[in-house]
């Protein structure tokens, strides 16, 4: 498999035991504004809340290319927040379903490789619709400074 399928697989939450494959073992996530790094099973933990709560959730990219030995993926999320987004483990609590469809920020990510598994992604973006507080903001939320 290529970079750019590669990318578009992990970044996908349609099968996340795929996903899982393409990841190495010390795997990090990342991006510009927000806390510590996500490990492998922290990403595909993410994407498993992701699904739970938005099951009819898809990426819809924007733009994907090869840069150097990286890909540069924009791209946003869309889903209709159907169930509970528990946050508790970041000490939010849950946000309460609305019903509703949601269309994510859209973001920029560079996603490293080492040899056949993607090593990092990084989001690139910075403001106040970058990273987390975007996401909280699509969903009616405002992050507490």
């Amino acid at each position: 498999m290529n970079k750019i399928d590669m990318a578009k697989v992990t970044y996908s939450f349609d099968d996340l035991e795929e996903s899982n494959k393409y990841l190495s073992d010390d795997f990090q996530g990342t991006d510009s504004v927000s806390g510590p790094p996500f490990d492998k099973a922290g990403w595909i933990g993410m994407g498993q809340m992701f699904k739970n709560s938005f099951p009819d959730i898809k990426v819809v990219i924007e733009e994907i290319h090869e840069e150097s030995d990286s890909v540069m993926l924009t791209s946003h999320f869309t889903g209709t927040f159907k169930k509970d987004f528990d946050l508790s483990a970041m000490g939010m609590g849950v946000i309460p379903a609305s019903g509703e469809a949601v269309k994510f920020p859209s973001s920029t990510s560079k996603i490293s490789f080492d040899g056949d598994k993607v090593s990092r992604t990084h989001n690139t973006d910075t403001g106040p619709e970058a990273g987390f507080p975007g996401l909280l903001q699509a969903l009616g939320v405002t992050a507490n400074p």
